[in-house]
C-alpha cells in the first residue's frame, strides 16, 4: 500500500511522485463513535457549533460572527470526518487566506487526531491545508499552467513594478504620468474580475483606459517571455486549467471529496470559481464567513459570493455562530448596533456570556498632536499597571496617521511595532540573494538576472544593453547568452571578465544538488562576497542588512530540516507566498500599530481607534452607497478586536498637507448607542486634562451632519496667537456673512452634470465621472483625456462646460 501524498510547507512540490494521488487507498473503518454527550470532538461546543461539525454531507454555509470559535469548528469538522466518518484524510481540502491561519489549522488538526508533527504541508494526518495561492501554485506545478512551463517564477510586488516600468518605457509613455503601481492596480482589478486584455480593450472608455489596455497586453506579453506569473495569475491560470482540461477537474474532484473554505466573504471571482468547480453543484462544499467582516472589496473581494450562496447551492444548510467568546457585552452591543445600519448582510445577533465590561470611550482633543501625546501617556500608565504591551493596539484608517503615534511612543521609550512595514522577504538584501536561486530554477527569469547584473561590478547598463542585443539577434534568453563563452567574447575587456566570473559562478551553482538549500546560498555568498561586504561596512543599516542575510541562511536551514526534499523551488515558493501580516504579528512584547485592514483576525485586551473623524473614517472617497457600508464594516472589525476596552479618539484640528484644518467627529459616532458610550467624561486621568470640552448629547452632533465645518468652538478652547484676545464679535459676524455668501453663491452656481464634457485651463478636456460633497467642499471627479483622473473643488476649478 502506498503512502498518502504529502505537501511542502509553502505549497511547492518537487516531483510527480510527491503529487501522485493514491485513489486505491482504502481508509480504515471508522471506530465506533462515542455518544455525543461524551465525544471529545464535541466537548465544549454549542449546539450550532455541533451541527456545523457533524453535518457532513451537502453544501453548508456557516455565518460566523467575530470571536465565535470558527477555527474550532473548522478543525473539529476535519477531525470528525476522519475519526468518526472514516473519510481518508487526503480527500479533504481546507483553504484559508493566510499562511498563519493555515499553520494554526494544521497544528490543531494534528493535535485532535493525535499526530504531533504538523510541520508538513499536509498535516501529518494527511489533510491538505493551504492558502488559495499556495494550493493553486502547487496544482499549476503539477499539471502545468497554460502558456507557461511548470518552472515558472512567481512575481511579487517589486518584480511586477520593475516589469511594468519597462513596459511603460517601451511604449514611450511618461513614467511621471503612468505610475506602475497605479497601472498594476487597474490590471489586478481586471484579473480579479477575470477580464483579459482583449476584453479590457473592448470595454475601454476614454483615452486613459485604452492606454491601460495596451499596457495590460504588454505586461502579459512580458510575463509570458519571462515564464512568470504574478499572484493574481496563480488563481486565474488555475481556473483556466480547470475549465480547459476536464480530465484534471475530474481527477481533483475525485481526490478532494470534502472542500472547506475559511473567510468566504473575502473571496474574489477566481477564488469563488475554484471553490465551486472543485465541489461541483451537489458537492460537499463547507464555507465559513461573515458578510459583516467583508472589508477587502478594494482587493477584489465580492460580497455577493457569501450573500448569494444559496443561489448556487439551493440545498445548502445555513448555520449561525452568534455566541462571542472574546469581547465584553458592552463592546458587542456597540458593534451590533453599528452594523445593523448596513443593508447588505445576513442577519445575526451577537451575544456573549462574558461580563458586561466597560463602556466604549470617545475622547476628543484640541489637536492631533495632543491626541497622540495623551494616548501614549495613557498607554504608558496601562503598562505600568500591568497590561502587557502586546495586548494594546492602536488602529487607524490610513497609514499616514501612524507617524504622530510612533513619535509619541518613542518619546516615552515605549516599545512598539508598526504592522505593515517592509516584510522580511521583501527586503532588498534578501531579494538580492534569492535572485541567484531564481535563475537556477527558471533560466528565463530576466527580472532576477537584471538584479544579479546590478550587483556585479563591471556590469553596467551598457553591458546589459549589449547582452540584450546579442540575445535578441540570436533569439535566445539573456541567461543563455551569459553562459555562452563565444557570445561573451564579443564584449570588451572589463565587461568580458565580469561576465566570465558570473558564468563561472552559475556553472558552479548548477552543479550543486537542489537540496539542501543552505549550501547553495552559502556558495552564492562566498563567491560574490555579498555578506562580507555588508559586514565590513560601518553603516548601521548595512549591519542590519547583514543580519537579515544571516536570518535568510537560518530560514533555509529550517526549511531543509522541515522539508528535506523541498529543494530550491520549494524554498522560493515558500518565500514568494509568505505575506507581510504572516511575518509581522509575532510574539514581541510591543504595542501594535496598524491599519484597520491589518487588524483583521487579531485580538487584544485594549484597542484605540484613532483619527475617528469625518473624512478619515469613513474615508473621504468612500462616503456613498456600498462604500459607506464597507467603511462601517471596517469600524465593526476594529471594535470587535477588543476583549475589554475600546477607545475612539478625534481632534478639533488635524494637520494634513502642511495645514491645520478643522475636523468633525465621524458620522459613525451617532450610530453607537449612548448606554455603552462615554464621551470624554470617562477619560483616564492621563488624558482627561487634554480633552476638549464635549457635549454628552448626540443632538449637538446631529447639527453637524452635512456641514463642512464644525461649529465655532467656545472662546475658552479657541487657538489664538500668544496674548491675543478672542476675535471681536463684529469681525466674526463679517466672517460668517462672507461664508454664508460663498455658500449661497456656490449652491446657486451652475455646475456640470455627471457625464458632461468640460474643459480646464491646465488639464484640458475631460468628462465628469461623479460629484461629491456639498457647499464650499463640493468636488468633481473628472477623467481628463490626457492627464488622467483629477478631483477638483468646483468653486476654484474654472471649468468650461462643453455639453454631453
Amino acid at each position: 500500500m502506498t503512502s498518502p501524498p504529502t505537501d511542502t510547507g509553502g505549497g511547492a512540490v518537487e516531483s510527480d511522485a510527491d503529487l501522485s494521488f493514491d485513489f486505491g487507498y482504502a481508509a480504515p473503518d471508522a471506530p465506533p463513535a462515542p455518544t455525543d454527550d461524551d465525544d471529545p470532538l464535541l466537548a465544549g461546543l454549542t449546539e450550532p457549533q455541533r451541527e456545523a461539525v457533524t453535518h457532513t454531507e451537502g453544501p453548508v454555509i456557516v455565518v460566523a460572527g467575530p470571536g465565535s470559535g470558527k477555527t474550532r469548528v473548522l478543525t473539529r469538522r476535519v477531525a470528525w470526518l476522519v475519526a468518526r466518518e472514516g473519510v481518508a484524510p487526503w480527500r479533504i481540502l481546507a483553504i484559508t487566506f493566510t499562511n498563519k491561519a493555515a499553520d494554526e489549522m494544521r497544528e490543531r488538526i494534528a493535535a485532535l487526531l493525535g499526530d504531533r508533527d504538523p510541520t508538513r504541508g499536509h498535516s501529518a494526518a494527511g489533510v491538505l491545508v493551504a492558502t488559495f495561492h499556495s494550493f493553486c501554485a502547487r496544482m499549476l506545478r503539477r499539471y502545468g499552467p497554460p502558456e507557461r512551463t511548470p518552472e515558472f517564477t512567481i512575481y511579487d510586488a517589486d518584480d511586477q513594478k520593475a516589469c511594468m516600468k519597462r513596459v511603460i518605457r517601451a511604449r514611450q509613455l511618461d513614467p511621471a504620468q503612468w505610475k506602475p503601481r497605479s497601472v498594476l492596480g487597474a490590471i489586478s482589478a481586471a484579473k480579479n474580475a477575470m477580464i483579459d486584455p482583449e476584453q479590457f480593450r473592448s470595454e475601454a472608455i476614454g483615452w486613459r483606459d485604452r492606454q491601460i489596455a495596451e499596457l495590460y497586453a504588454g505586461y502579459e506579453e512580458a510575463l509570458r517571455d519571462y515564464n512568470a506569473l504574478d499572484f493574481d495569475d496563480l488563481l486565474l491560470y488555475f481556473v483556466r486549467l480547470l475549465e480547459s482540461r476536464p480530465e484534471v477537474l475530474a481527477e481533483l474532484r475525485d481526490r478532494f471529496r470534502y472542500v472547506l473554505v475559511d473567510e468566504y466573504q473575502d473571496t474574489n471571482r477566481p477564488q469563488y470559481r475554484i471553490a465551486n468547480l472543485l465541489a461541483g453543484e451537489n458537492g460537499n462544499l463547507f464555507v465559513v464567513g461573515d458578510p459583516d467582516q467583508s472589508i477587502y472589496r478594494w482587493r477584489g473581494a465580492d460580497l455577493r459570493n457569501i450573500l448569494e450562496f444559496e443561489r448556487d447551492h439551493p440545498a445548502a444548510r445555513e448555520i449561525r455562530l452568534e455566541r462571542n467568546y472574546r469581547s465584553s457585552q458592552a463592546i458587542l452591543r456597540a458593534a451590533q448596533h453599528l452594523i445593523e445600519h448596513n443593508e447588505q448582510r445576513r442577519p445575526k445577533t451577537l451575544h456573549t456570556e462574558n461580563p458586561p465590561g466597560e463602556p466604549l470611550r470617545w475622547l476628543r482633543f484640541r489637536t492631533d498632536e495632543e491626541e497622540a501625546e495623551a494616548i501614549a501617556q495613557e498607554i504608558e500608565q496601562r503598562i505600568e499597571a500591568g497590561t502587557r504591551p502586546s495586548e494594546i493596539a492602536v488602529f487607524y484608517r490610513a497609514n499616514a496617521l501612524s507617524r504622530r503615534f510612533e513619535e509619541a511612543l518613542r518619546k516615552r521609550w515605549i516599545r512598539h511595532v508598526v504592522i505593515g512595514s517592509v516584510p522580511f522577504w521583501q527586503r532588498r538584501e534578501v531579494k538580492d540573494v534569492l535572485a541567484f536561486l531564481r535563475l537556477l530554477v527558471n533560466p528565463d527569469d530576466t527580472q532576477a538576472l537584471r538584479r544579479v547584473f546590478a550587483l556585479t561590478e563591471g556590469v553596467g547598463p551598457a553591458t546589459v544593453r549589449r547582452l540584450e542585443e546579442l540575445a535578441a539577434s540570436a533569439g535566445r534568453s539573456l541567461l543563455a547568452v551569459l553562459l555562452d563563452p563565444d557570445a561573451a567574447a564579443r564584449l570588451r575587456g572589463r565587461q568580458r571578465r565580469a561576465i566570465a566570473a558570473l558564468r563561472e559562478l552559475f556553472e558552479t551553482l548548477r552543479a550543486l544538488p537542489p537540496a539542501p538549500v543552505r549550501p547553495v546560498l552559502e556558495t552564492v555568498l562566498e563567491r560574490t562576497g555579498y555578506l562580507e561586504q555588508l559586514r565590513g561596512s560601518d553603516d548601521p543599516q548595512e549591519q542590519a542588512r547583514a543580519d537579515n542575510v544571516a536570518a535568510l541562511l537560518d530560514g533555509a536551514a529550517e526549511f531543509d530540516e522541515r522539508e528535506p526534499e523541498g529543494g530550491i523551488r520549494g524554498f522560493l515558493d515558500r518565500a514568494a507566498l509568505l505575506s507581510g501580516t504572516d511575518e509581522q504579528a509575532g510574539d514581541e512584547e510591543a504595542v501594535r500599530l496598524m491599519t484597520l485592514h491589518a487588524a483583521k483576525g487579531l485580538e487584544f485586551d485594549e484597542v484605540y481607534i484613532v483619527g475617528f473623524d469625518q473624512r478619515l473614517l469613513p474615508l473621504e472617497r468612500d462616503e456613498t452607497g456600498c462604500d459607506l457600508e464597507e467603511e462601517r464594516r471596517l469600524l465593526y472589525v476594529g471594535i470587535t478586536r477588543a476583549r475589554h476596552r475600546v477607545t475612539l479618539t478625534s481632534s478639533l484640528l488635524r494637520r494634513t498637507w502642511g495645514q491645520e484644518r478643522a475636523a468633525q467627529p465621524s458620522r459613525f459616532l451617532r450610530e453607537l448607542p449612548d448606554d455603552v458610550l462615554e464621551r470624554a467624561g470617562g477619560a483616564h486621568a492621563a488624558v482627561r486634562g487634554r480633552c476638549a470640552p464635549l457635549t454628552a448629547s448626540p443632538q449637538e452632533h446631529d447639527r453637524w451632519d452635512g456641514i463642512d465645518e464644525p461649529p465655532e468652538p467656545p472662546a475658552a478652547r479657541r487657538r489664538t496667537r500668544p496674548n491675543a484676545g478672542p476675535v471681536p464679535n463684529r469681525a466674526r459676524a463679517r466672517l460668517q456673512a462672507l461664508l454664508a455668501e460663498t455658500r449661497a453663491r456656490t449652491a446657486t452656481a451652475a455646475e456640470p452634470a455627471v457625464g458632461e464634457r468640460v474643459r480646464h485651463p491646465v488639464f484640458g478636456d475631460g468628462q465628469v465621472l461623479r460629484l461629491q460633497g456639498s457647499g464650499p467642499g463640493r468636488r468633481a471627479v473628472i477623467e481628463f483625456d490626457r492627464r488622467g483622473t483629477k478631483t477638483l473643488l468646483l468653486q476654484y476649478a474654472r471649468l468650461e462646460r462643453l455639453g454631453s
